[in-house]
């Protein structure tokens, strides 16, 4: 299986996103990649650091592409994280 390059791959919709990554994906499109965030953005991107960090003992991360597409999210996850994003958009 390709793992997406990390900060690339497709955007998909929410119903189709399982992966830290695909997250990211979300969160990037809506805000950029950095710079001018504010302080809550850069917070739920260190969140998200910090999922992506779940396979690290097991998966090390100079062995894949993009840690952060080897972490599957639960759907609750998923759904709380999107549910916040959109609300940061606001």
């Amino acid at each position: 299986m390709k793992l997406p390059e990390m900060g690339q791959g497709t955007l998909k919709t929410p119903e189709k996103m399982r992966t830290v990554r695909d997250i990211k994906n979300y969160f990037e499109a809506k805000f950029g990649r950095g710079g001018n965030w504010s302080d809550e953005q850069r917070a739920l991107w260190e969140k998200l650091n910090k999922l992506g960090a779940r396979n690290i003992r097991e998966i090390p991360p100079e062995t894949v592409p993009d840690i952060d597409a080897t972490v599957e999210l639960s759907d609750k996850e998923i759904h709380e994280l999107k549910i916040e994003i959109d609300r940061l958009e606001k």
